[in-house]
């Protein structure tokens, strides 16, 4: 496949439809030129694939349910996370799906936080180990992972809205060291960006969560109706594309 020639040969529309969300699970692929659909589908303890269109009735296939993250992080066992992402990633696979919403690692603070079975840690330096592992795992079987959720997602009710506001340096030691970590160590193929939305005191942009990637693909979570993505070569240049709750992919070459 002669990706140079590919681009030559989408339509503007096609382009558009490779990096804005197609709904809530993938983005659109061109059919036309043999593009498939890049699709996720939730996780982190299983593969939670919808069979119905209506996300709020949850009618989900079959699947095996793993021990939850936190359950996980318990162990402190890296060879054992790895060994169970790469389960998760055969099923994700056998369900049509190229990427699942795992690992989590976002740093618990709030004891009754909603997600908190998602995360593996309060502490960011077994987060970070324990996730490179299930990156590394779940990439061995060609799926993407979803290292969620970056960052500061400490509260579910309006978690998109949320002002988190702390200090710089509890920011870098604490909620993006782990990120940091498991970018880093698991050499991940594709990053989300950002939670929650509304930080006065820090704005975390995607900029800082690429510093770690250098690699792969960004993608923003689901969001406002208006998107903005910045292009890699031009910080003062923006692409826009006017999606309703849908995601954004950035592809860096």
């Amino acid at each position: 496949m002669n990706i140079k020639n590919l681009l030559e040969e989408l339509t503007l529309e096609e382009k558009l439809g490779l990096i804005c969300g197609a709904d809530n699970w993938g983005n659109a692929g061109a059919e036309r030129l043999g593009i498939k659909r890049f699709t996720f589908v939730d996780g982190p303890q299983g593969v939670r694939k919808l069979t119905n269109k209506n996300i709020d009735e949850y009618e989900t296939a079959p699947a095996t349910c793993f021990p939850t993250p936190s359950a996980m992080g318990c162990t402190w066992n890296t060879e054992l996370a790895e060994e169970v992402a790469e389960a998760l990633g055969e099923e994700t696979a056998e369900h049509g799906r190229q990427a699942v919403n795992t690992p989590g690692i976002n740093i618990k603070r709030i004891p009754i936080c909603g997600r908190n079975f998602e995360y593996i840690s309060e502490d960011p330096v077994l987060s970070g180990e324990m996730g490179a592992a299930v990156i590394k795992g779940l990439q061995k079987k060609g799926i993407s992972p979803t290292l969620k959720h970056y960052a500061l997602n400490n509260q579910e009710s309006s978690r998109h809205f949320v002002s988190a506001q702390l200090d710089k340096r509890t920011l870098r030691e604490i909620y993006l060291a782990g990120f940091e970590r498991a970018v880093k160590k698991g050499k991940i193929n594709h990053l989300p960006c950002k939670l929650p939305e509304c930080q006065p005191m820090i704005v975390i942009k995607p900029s800082q969560c690429q510093r770690y990637n250098k690699r792969g693909c960004h993608i923003t979570a689901q969001s406002n109706p208006d998107f903005f993505i910045q292009k890699q070569d031009n910080p003062s240049s923006y692409a826009q594309c006017q999606c309703r709750k849908q995601k954004l992919f950035c592809c860096k070459s």
